[in-house]
């Protein structure tokens, strides 16, 4: 079981005023995510950088923004797990 938690809680104490983040506090959050999903980080890495641009352009209140990106990578990466074992399973049935 992963803790998000943990993500979280390093997200919001490593993003400045105005809700921007450093080259390296991003990449500790990717490689927490590859952690936690036992993902690639290069995977991770692509996942999450869409995702920022994406988010980012239509963000209001960037405050957040950190949170919302790490959210929404992890969920993508999860689908992918998921359906990737799917076909694994119809592959070999």
């Amino acid at each position: 079981m992963c803790n998000l938690g943990i993500i979280f809680r390093d997200t919001l104490m490593t993003f400045n005023h105005a809700g921007s983040r450093s080259p390296r506090d991003q990449d500790a959050t990717i490689e927490a995510l590859a952690r936690e999903t036992d993902m690639p980080i290069a995977i991770v890495k692509e996942v999450y950088v869409t995702q920022h641009t994406q988010l980012e352009k239509n963000a209001r209140v960037k405050m957040y923004l950190p949170i919302l990106i790490s959210s929404k990578v992890k969920h993508i990466l999860n689908q992918r797990k998921a359906i990737g074992r799917k076909t694994q399973q119809t592959a070999t049935a």
